[in-house]
């Protein structure tokens, strides 16, 4: 059922799904920790209170300049779901699109996630012009010149992310989540959530202006088709404010998968940890990831060549089966239903058989 607005659809299902890991959160030793959606839904709630508090109303724009993080959907849902305008852009932006960014959309309040990017803005102060607060996502520790950028900005506060989250915590324990739930709870489709602002490669960049129900329909479209659950967990590597990858992040809060941040050079390490059930990217990846697997093959013994071609190829089958049994294949004027209902019933036959086969070439390219 397609939710009224992103504040309706994280309240049911964190609701629904609360004890189970929503993300995989890199540490320093490399390996990934659990995130449960009732602690992420309690982190957002405290920041969003920390937005009221800060006075930030509805329709008001912040920008969010972070690349793939956990706290992007964080940053990024705290604002939306109390009707305020994220807009978003990566760390590599250049200084004069991120100017512009930040003066057409008027936002007053900005998430910077790094003090490289900081420093790219102070080469030019007047692109902050219209900002009055700067929240601040890597830990106080990283942020080494942060009383040089005071210095230059006197008319804006800075503040922690860290600590906006303990504020908004102790708001809520005296207060409670009324100032929350009164903001999100009147939120209607066509309400603004987001302004994405194209590359603007052949010209200024353009602000996308997308409302509420432009991701609750989405999110509805492709539970409806794509077999995805709770049980589900992926590696999540494109910008996070491309539409395509917000839209696979909302779309996996709503099925209650978990995820994990990864980047291109990290992949295949973290695949290897986060052992993902789905992925989602552009063709230009598998691409690369196609080659190195191959090349890495062309480099082993003979037989370990075929059992891998071999492997290949039942993987291929099996994939093929479960199509058919889905009934996967688009249909066409001249398909005779009997004959799909065969095609279907051999499929389960062989599906049953072919699982089995295909990990016996795995078993043996392994030793």
């Amino acid at each position: 059922m397609e939710k009224v607005s992103l504040y309706h659809l994280l309240r049911d299902v964190t609701s629904v799904y609360a004890d189970r890991p929503m993300y995989w959160v890199r540490q320093e030793d490399g390996d990934f920790r659990g995130i449960s959606y009732q602690d992420w839904y309690e982190n957002l709630k405290n920041l969003s209170v920390f937005l009221i508090n800060l006075g930030m109303q509805k329709g008001n724009t912040a920008g969010l300049i972070c690349d793939n993080r956990y706290e992007w959907s964080l940053c990024s849902l705290s604002l939306v779901t109390i009707g305020c305008v994220d807009v978003p852009r990566g760390c590599d932006a250049t200084l004069d699109d991120l100017k512009y960014i930040l003066e057409h959309s008027e936002a007053k309040l900005l998430f910077l996630e790094n003090e490289k990017v900081l420093k790219k803005l102070l080469e030019d102060k007047s692109s902050l012009s219209n900002v009055k607060t700067v929240l601040l996502i890597d830990p106080p520790t990283k942020w080494k010149d942060l009383e040089n950028a005071r210095t230059i900005l006197p008319f804006v506060k800075f503040f922690f992310l860290e600590d906006a989250l303990l504020e908004g915590e102790k708001s809520r324990i005296k207060k409670g989540d009324k100032p929350y739930t009164q903001r999100g709870e009147v939120l209607i489709g066509k309400d603004l959530a987001t302004i994405i602002y194209t590359s603007g490669t052949t010209g200024a960049p353009k602000g996308v202006m997308l409302n509420h129900r432009s991701f609750t329909w989405g999110i509805h479209q492709l539970q409806e088709f794509v077999p995805c659950s709770c049980n589900d967990r992926t590696i999540i590597f494109l910008p996070p404010w491309h539409i395509a990858e917000r839209l696979l992040e909302t779309t996996l809060i709503a099925w209650g998968a978990s995820m994990a941040c990864s980047s291109i050079p990290t992949i295949p390490a973290d695949m290897q940890k986060v052992k993902p059930t789905v992925l989602v990217s552009v063709p230009r990846l598998w691409e690369g990831l196609y080659k190195r697997i191959h090349d890495t093959v062309r480099k082993a013994p003979p037989l370990r060549q075929k059992l891998f071609h071999v492997a290949v190829r039942m993987a291929e089958l099996t994939t093929s089966l479960q199509d058919t049994i889905r009934d996967s294949y688009a249909t066409t004027e001249i398909e005779n239903p009997r004959q799909k209902t065969i095609d279907r019933f051999v499929a389960s036959a062989f599906l049953f058989f072919s699982i089995r086969l295909k990990f016996f070439p795995t078993k043996f390219y392994k030793r």
